[in-house]
């Protein structure tokens, strides 16, 4: 058999692409290109916050040859942007507050989800805890507004609080207006928060995913969300919107919230700094950690193994 017929035969059913990088025509094993759902800190980021140029190059090249990248993160879209603005891609879906609020920043034409909190729960919870004495803050946010019991600049630094113009202060119940897609106790120490996790997860365990946090002065955020606002259950409906499989999804991601993100992709991966949890429910382990590229590392080589690269051929003859 020719060259040309065997190759004719290759790629009946497959999808030549051009190599950005190599610019080289490349053939993917299958047709159906590969969704890459990446958390941010701890994963995409180095512990500094900084994505690195490698990061920034694999990513673009992978989409440049066919394939897609999700941005799969517990921040808020202000605290995500300037990551998106130094990737440089366009049409990238972004799921923020652990899949509470799904978009595509290029597409206005997209309707957001958005997974809520209905306002009678929370008011229900606020009015039962406002007078909590473990409780020291209280933060709530629906994408739009933000309330904050009493301002913290620390832990406006940590939700992304320090640009915003307007940060609503003093009773929540006050500004509860609509449905909130987070709400968060401050709680004053770790045992404090394992009670206050109990008992909001005794009595909401069917409505709310319910979340620890350390904070570094020695607190502990208990954050809420709506059942349904997880990674992935996130990953899931971004892969329906890019019409792709679940079998042709690989993730990243390095800490707690990463859970559903790790195990309903095809292929899961923890990251080398992961907790042992996430270690432990993922498939595979990268080999070089957040400070040294790994998600670029690790999804680079996964997709070179499964393309077959084409040397000297013209397109015009395999036509």
């Amino acid at each position: 058999m020719k060259k040309k017929e065997k190759i004719n035969i290759l790629i009946k059913d497959k999808k030549i692409v051009k190599d950005s990088k190599s610019d080289k025509y490349i053939i993917q094993k299958t047709s159906t290109p590969w969704l890459i759902g990446i958390d941010l800190d701890g994963t995409l980021l180095n512990d500094k916050g900084i994505i690195s140029k490698y990061n920034v190059d694999a990513l673009n090249h992978l989409i440049s040859i066919g394939h897609r990248v999700a941005i799969v993160t517990g921040r808020p879209w202000r605290g995500t942007l300037p990551i998106y603005n130094q990737l440089g891609i366009r049409d990238v879906m972004v799921a923020n507050y652990n899949g509470g609020y799904i978009h595509n920043p290029s597409d206005l034409s997209f309707d957001p989800l958005s997974r809520v909190i209905s306002k009678e729960i929370v008011r229900e919870i606020l009015t039962t805890y406002k007078k909590d004495k473990e409780i020291v803050n209280i933060v709530m946010e629906d994408n739009r507004a933000i309330v904050m019991q009493k301002r913290d600049i620390s832990v406006e630094k940590f939700f992304f609080f320090t640009n915003l113009a307007t940060i609503y202060e003093g009773d929540p119940l006050r500004y509860l207006i609509i449905d909130p897609t987070i709400l968060i106790f401050q709680a004053s120490d770790y045992k404090a928060a394992l009670r206050l996790r109990r008992e909001l997860a005794y009595k909401y365990s069917n409505a709310l995913y319910i979340r620890i946090w350390p904070v570094a002065d020695g607190t502990y955020f208990i954050d809420m969300s709506c059942i349904g606002a997880d990674k992935g259950t996130a990953l899931k409906e971004i892969a329906v919107y890019y019409n792709i499989p679940l079998t042709h999804t690989l993730s990243f991601g390095n800490d707690f919230n990463d859970v559903e993100l790790i195990t309903i992709a095809e292929h899961g991966v923890a990251m080398a700094n992961a907790v042992d949890e996430i270690k432990a429910v993922a498939k595979y382990i990268t080999k070089y950690d957040n400070n040294n590229s790994g998600v670029g590392r690790y999804a680079i080589k996964f997709i070179e193994n499964h393309t077959i690269e084409i040397e000297n051929i013209n397109l015009q003859e395999i036509e």
